[in-house]
């Protein structure tokens, strides 16, 4: 599946609106570790759909083929453990609802959300990894969307502009939404805690979702601006003007003085992504 133009899982766009116009300049090559959570969200999906525990699958290779690793990935324990807690958290919530509403649970994998249909947009939707909704009478009672990450960088639940695009898309594609609450939901085993969630109104995750679409409009414009901030993994990084000017403009000079007076081996990780920075972004003003 290709991606999408305003992809939820890029929250770069929100802040940043004509990072869509300079990125879609660059090649789209994930990374390693990207590469490597492809691996655990196949091996998640394979383990739902086919009512199998990860250790199944152990020292086993799953997804030869794929286009991110034609040799596909091969299943360690280490993998097996951290998609075990996903699949616990998925059943154990099975249950709960089972319990708390009458009707059916019906769990889709790799589901597609699309919160620009209800803005007239075509070019804002995602894949969901996990969809848990109550049906009960041709009425969807609650919906659940549950986002699985593989890496250590810890994601906040809390108005989370992926969810809440993912929750929004699924929410309005059932018209007879009859549910007080929705839940986002984030599973992250190399965190703490693992699991994640928040509760919402459909009335405030509309709220949520209307803000999104504002954003989502500032892309349009052919003249939409660069604006510094939240530009990590951004593909324009080193070629954007407006961030070289606000680096250079941050600059401490004091502070960079002591830096390249400081044996770097005593430097913490803090420090030398400063030094760092303070090089790159008065190499980049002298060449610009």
């Amino acid at each position: 599946m290709s991606h999408a133009r305003l992809g939820p899982s890029n929250h770069r766009w929100i802040t940043c609106p004509g990072s869509i116009r300079e990125e879609s300049a660059y090649p789209d090559v994930p990374g390693n570790a990207a590469i490597d959570g492809t691996g655990s969200h196949l091996l998640l999906e394979m383990c739902l759909k086919n009512k199998m525990p990860a250790s199944h699958y152990k020292d086993k290779v799953i997804g030869e083929g794929h286009k991110d690793r034609e040799k596909g990935w091969l299943v360690k324990q280490d993998r097996i453990d951290r998609v075990s807690q996903c699949i616990s958290y998925v059943d154990r919530r099975k249950k709960e609802l089972e319990f708390q509403y009458p009707g059916e649970v019906e769990i889709e994998l790799e589901s597609k959300s699309s919160p620009g249909v209800a803005y007239g947009r075509d070019d804002w939707w995602g894949t969901v990894d996990i969809t848990l909704a109550v049906m009960h009478k041709r009425e969807c009672l609650f919906v659940e969307v549950i986002d699985y990450k593989d890496g250590r960088g810890f994601v906040g639940v809390h108005k989370n502009p992926q969810l809440t695009a993912y929750l929004g898309g699924k929410v309005w594609w059932w018209t007879l939404f009859k549910g007080d609450n929705v839940r986002m939901t984030i599973v992250q085993p190399k965190t703490s805690p693992v699991v994640r969630y928040e509760d919402i109104t459909p009335v405030n995750l509309k709220k949520d979702l209307d803000r999104l679409a504002e954003a989502a409009k500032k892309t349009d414009a052919l003249d939409a601006p660069l604006v510094p901030g939240n530009c990590k993994w951004c593909k324009h990084w080193n070629n954007c003007p407006e961030r070289k000017k606000e680096a250079i403009g941050e600059l401490d000079m004091d502070e960079v003085f002591k830096l390249l007076t400081t044996n770097t081996s005593e430097m913490k990780d803090e420090q030398l992504s400063k030094l760092l920075n303070a090089e790159t972004s008065i190499l980049d003003n002298q060449a610009s």
